[in-house]
């Protein structure tokens, strides 16, 4: 087994030396072989360099060695209402929707809830609210706080619920007996 192994680690360099031919059939589709054909021109591959390229120059200030701060949001909003994936079963396509945000504001604010990449309402000073007659099937909601100013002060992730909505003469079809 060891001595299989050698003739591999051996071996594997001349391996890799094999020539390589290039060519165009007659649909103008390109072809590499390591076999020559008739047409073919041979393309001499490059060693690659075994090591580095050796150190590279890099030029450094003051204010590139300070670590870079990233804006770090102050509040975070959670969508508590309808939870991802969630299926709802309501005939009228009524939605409740709910969100958690700590710490919590005491400024004004208003919540922007966005379905299917669309504003579809908003409420001021309040986290909870309900959408009306929504249409059946997938939706995709997320909501945004925003401040009286517009800043967005925090947004949850895009999330997606089910609406199920019950269909007058859903009886099934007959099927013929055979």
């Amino acid at each position: 087994m060891r001595r299989g192994l050698w003739l591999v680690f051996l071996t594997s360099p001349l391996l890799a030396a094999e020539p390589v031919y290039h060519w165009v059939d007659r649909h103008g589709v390109s072809h590499y072989s390591d076999t020559p054909q008739p047409a073919a021109t041979r393309i001499d591959l490059a060693e690659p360099p075994l090591l580095g390229t050796g150190p590279m120059a890099v030029q450094t200030s003051a204010s590139s060695m300070a670590a870079p701060t990233l804006p770090t949001p102050s509040h975070q909003l959670q969508l508590v209402s309808p939870e991802p994936e969630a299926t709802i079963r309501d005939n009228q396509g009524v939605v409740r929707i709910a969100a958690r945000l700590t710490p919590a504001i005491t400024t004004p604010f208003t919540l922007k809830v966005w379905l299917d990449g669309r504003l579809v309402a908003s409420q001021e000073n309040a986290l909870a609210l309900q959408l009306q007659n929504i249409d059946r099937g997938a939706h995709r909601l997320h909501l945004d706080v925003v401040s009286p100013d517009g800043t967005i002060l925090a947004k949850t992730i895009e999330s997606r619920f089910y609406l199920h909505r019950a269909r007058i003469g859903s009886q099934p079809k007959a099927t013929p007996r055979q």
